[in-house]
């Protein structure tokens, strides 16, 4: 029989965060979830503290962009949310897995004109590959699952956890058990594809037949994870090489191609 885990809703998130193996997180925090705080620094998870949700956003697309691995950044409700909005679309664009936790209103409380609050979920949701509110304390490690996968997936992107403050506050018997991840999900992207061989073997054919081939490369590049392989091929044949600004550091910029 699996062990049962008396905690709040906060620390079941910040135990889930631990599964999923995440590192550096970037937030500013709020009332609404303070038991995730509290348990991310008894867990030793590297929370770091800015000054604005802004920057909590971008550094969170940096490091996602760096390391290969799901951003993570924290914000409370209201303009604490909104103003996510901006590194949030950046991201939804560029193709960057992060997960963006967000408190919440007090379900019992909400509109009846609270602090801060605001309708963030109809802002947020043009931004973000999804948005995932919580509402049932014991779906927490279920849903913070899903929004590592939803994020590090196909196209990789922004999700949106959504906890109300009832849930992060609440206490609840989980299951020792259900603190897991799939090793999958911890890193972008989650799951490889490859191009038939026929489409590789047309693609080599026009490059050898080309006279002046130039290679353009993207963001996909970083999320493949193949600037490497690409200075290698472009050095090997010589060809020149252009780049998007998402695909920036395809090629070393000072390199004579």
């Amino acid at each position: 029989m699996s062990e049962k885990l008396e905690i709040t809703g906060g620390e079941a998130i910040a135990r889930m965060f631990a599964a999923h193996d995440v590192g550096l997180m970037f937030g500013m925090g709020g009332f609404q979830l303070l038991p995730f705080y509290d348990a991310a620094r008894r867990l030793k998870l590297n929370h770091n503290l800015i000054n604005d949700e802004r920057c909590a956003v971008f550094a969170a697309d940096a490091y996602t962009k760096v390391s290969g691995r799901p951003g993570v950044c924290d914000a409370t409700l209201g303009p604490g949310a909104t103003n996510l909005v901006t590194g949030l679309a950046e991201a939804f664009n560029a193709g960057t897995a992060l997960v963006a936790l967000v408190g919440d209103a007090h379900r019992m409380h909400a509109w009846k004109n609270m602090t801060q609050e605001a309708r963030q979920l109809e802002v947020l949701r043009p931004v973000v590959k999804d948005v995932l509110r919580v509402e049932m304390v014991d779906r927490i490690p279920e849903l913070v699952r899903r929004a590592f996968a939803v994020a590090t997936s196909g196209r990789p992107g922004p999700v949106v956890l959504d906890v109300p403050e009832d849930i992060a506050h609440a206490v609840h018997a989980f299951d020792a058990d259900d603190f897991y991840s799939s090793p999958n999900y911890r890193r972008s992207p989650a799951l490889r594809c490859r191009p038939s061989a026929e489409d590789v073997a047309q693609a080599a054919s026009m490059l050898a037949g080309a006279a002046r081939p130039l290679m353009l490369c993207g963001g996909g590049v970083h999320i493949s994870d193949a600037a490497e392989t690409v200075q290698a091929f472009a050095c090997k044949f010589g060809i020149p090489v252009a780049h998007t600004m998402s695909g920036k550091g395809a090629i070393a910029c000072n390199d004579p191609l």
